[in-house]
């Protein structure tokens, strides 16, 4: 993994989104650092290399996002599948990590809901219309993944991302 690089400035193309159908609503710009808040200093190994793996997740994220706003805010059936395979690689790294006592059970939820999330948008990506026809089903995966994401950055010691892309 590569440490996590120094981000200074607004990233501008950072956009929340509200999922309409398949097309996608952008909101406000955010601060890089409300995105991807560093690890604090002291926190454990496991910490910090959870916040190195989101990292480098995130730069693909953020390439997605900035894919599907180029597409007048439309998602592909490709970008389901780049969004399943940027978890992927981002939960290789996280299977990596040991975690701590206090964290391994937020991180298996948290594992699980990625997994979960990834099922939809693989079996989506194979079956044109299949998302938009389960829009209720994709909210509540992603609130899943939201509250086990914001669980184990707790248990960790992590600072809460305010990170709302423009993905699928």
């Amino acid at each position: 993994m590569k440490p996590p690089a120094l981000r200074t400035a607004v990233v501008g193309l950072l956009v929340a989104a509200t999922l309409t159908g398949c097309a996608l609503t952008p909101v406000a710009p955010q601060a890089a650092t409300q995105c991807d808040p560093p690890a604090p200093p002291g926190v454990s190994q496991a910490a910090q290399a959870y916040a190195n793996a989101t990292h480098e997740a995130l730069l693909d994220r953020i390439e997605l996002s900035d894919t599907i706003a180029a597409q007048n805010m439309m998602m592909s059936l490709d970008d389901m599948r780049r969004a399943a395979e940027i978890d992927q690689a981002f939960l290789a790294d996280v299977r990596a990590i040991r975690f701590p006592e206090g964290a391994a059970a937020p991180a298996q939820d948290f594992i699980a809901a990625v997994e979960a999330e990834d099922e939809f948008l693989l079996t989506a990506a194979a079956q044109d219309g299949w998302y938009g026809a389960h829009l209720a089903e994709r909210g509540r995966l992603d609130e899943e993944r939201g509250a086990a994401s914001r669980a184990l950055r707790d248990a960790l010691g992590l600072p809460a991302s305010g990170c709302r892309l423009t993905l699928p």
